[in-house]
């Protein structure tokens, strides 16, 4: 069975693009390559290194438009919860899931 795509919704979706690269993305290019350039290389010809970055962020956004609005959500989830929240309740939320608690019955008596 073939898979319709709605052209409405896709084009409603797609996140906003500079030179084929998302915002999140060309903010992140141009910091790293700034940084590079005054700091590693002292001299603005290390700009150089703007567009092959540009270029492969372009192919890797072509077959995901949400690549880097997927990785800004995980900073702003995952990465925020820490690793001990993580390896507490097995997941980045700051209480355990319904699964884990336990029932009233089947905890120990304190009287």
């Amino acid at each position: 069975m073939a898979r319709t795509v709605d052209t409405l919704f896709v084009a409603m979706t797609r996140p906003s693009v500079k030179w084929g690269v998302p915002i999140e993305g060309l903010l992140v290019n141009g910091f790293l390559t700034g940084v590079v350039t005054v700091f590693i290389f002292r001299s603005p010809p290390g700009m150089v290194l703007f567009g092959p970055i540009h270029f492969a962020m372009r192919e890797v956004c072509r077959a995901d438009p949400h690549f880097f609005w997927r990785w800004r959500q995980w900073f702003a989830t995952k990465a925020r919860s820490g690793l001990a929240i993580r390896q507490l309740w097995g997941g980045s939320q700051l209480q355990p899931s319904v699964d884990i608690i336990k029932k009233a019955a089947d905890m120990p008596s304190a009287i």
